[in-house]
């Protein structure tokens, strides 16, 4: 299956505008998460912490709904979905 993502802020300078990645069917969100970190590994820092999880400070949307951190292991995805991606963004 397709599915459509769309990079925001650090991100987006590593990814690009969108990218089209191809994943098993019936794959959830962190197979599309570690096959970005495995293809783009200056990715991985944006999306996961030093400890293996998944970065607090990233915000996952899919199809315009917007999925907890908490909830990232159940979410499933189909042929088609678009995921947008916003990483944390540091100030000072």
């Amino acid at each position: 299956m397709k599915v459509w993502v769309r990079a925001f802020a650090g991100l987006r300078e590593i990814l690009g505008d969108e990218l089209t990645v191809e994943l098993p069917d019936d794959s959830a969100m962190p197979v599309l998460l570690r096959e970005i970190s495995d293809h783009f590994p200056e990715a991985e820092e944006l999306i996961y912490e030093p400890d293996g999880y998944l970065s607090d400070s990233l915000v996952l949307i899919i199809n315009g709904n917007e999925v907890g951190t908490a909830y990232v292991e159940g979410a499933l995805l189909a042929d088609g979905d678009e995921v947008v991606l916003f990483p944390g963004v540091g100030g000072e």
